[in-house]
């Protein structure tokens, strides 16, 4: 700090400084302070547990002088504790994130807060809450700051993630009451065409490939799975198991 600057001299005369604490006129020395006569630059790690006024004095050659009071705010600023980073599903609305959870604050001042990073995820940062809300729209990875302040000029930064992946796979359903019951065929002849009438539904609106395997492969039927009709004449005299598969591509 260059107390020195807070002082001019009218006739231009060299100026030397001293500065003393508080009304008792105490030694910078008591807090962890010193100051340069020549310059006025006041240095040092300030060791006060309180606010403090120091007096500084500039005296020029003929012993003329002015005082000032300079304060010193006694502040510890916010400490970062930490704040986990966070896995999310695309489309599902997140547990409220409690930034203030991730810090301190030894004066015990009262914290504001700010983030940034959120921009175009679907969440927000609620200040009269503290809290970080909302529901991810889009499959994302981003790197989410937030600073707190004390408002006695004491920050602390910290930043974590936020990753955004798809819900899970969730596998095709079965339409129970759209499969069709036990039939009995005549051999030889073609078969009332079976309509399975889309058995299957899938409940992430996947497109479904829907296959049928025949427990004969000389049964003379097979299965069309544009119109997910089995066709054809029977042939032999066992019975023919049909399986019918519905697959997303995953599940």
């Amino acid at each position: 700090m260059n107390a020195g600057a807070y002082f001019v001299d009218p006739d231009g005369d060299s100026l030397t400084s001293s500065a003393a604490v508080g009304e008792a006129s105490s030694d910078l020395s008591t807090v962890g302070l010193s100051i340069n006569r020549e310059t006025g630059v006041i240095s040092g790690t300030f060791t006060g547990t309180e606010d403090t006024s120091l007096a500084v004095t500039a005296t020029d050659v003929h012993g003329a002088s002015v005082s000032a009071a300079i304060d010193i705010v006694a502040n510890a600023a916010p400490v970062a504790l930490g704040l986990p980073d966070l896995n999310v599903t695309v489309g599902a609305a997140i547990n409220p994130v409690d930034v203030a959870g991730g810090f301190s604050d030894a004066d015990s001042n009262v914290l504001t807060f700010s983030v940034s990073g959120l921009e175009g995820t679907g969440l927000y940062f609620d200040p009269a809450v503290g809290r970080i809300m909302g529901l991810v729209a889009v499959e994302v990875v981003v790197s989410v700051t937030v600073t707190a302040l004390d408002g006695r000029g004491g920050e602390a930064v910290k930043s974590f993630a936020i990753t955004a992946s798809p819900p899970p796979n969730r596998a095709p359903e079965l339409i129970s009451e759209n499969v069709p019951g036990n039939r009995v065929e005549t051999v030889g002849e073609e078969i009332d065409a079976i309509e399975l009438c889309n058995p299957f539904s899938d409940p992430d609106g996947d497109v479904l490939t829907i296959t049928a395997e025949f427990s004969r492969a000389d049964s003379g039927l097979s299965f069309d799975p544009a119109t997910h009709r089995i066709t054809g004449i029977l042939t032999g005299v066992a019975d023919v198991v049909v399986t019918v598969t519905a697959s997303d591509g995953t599940a």
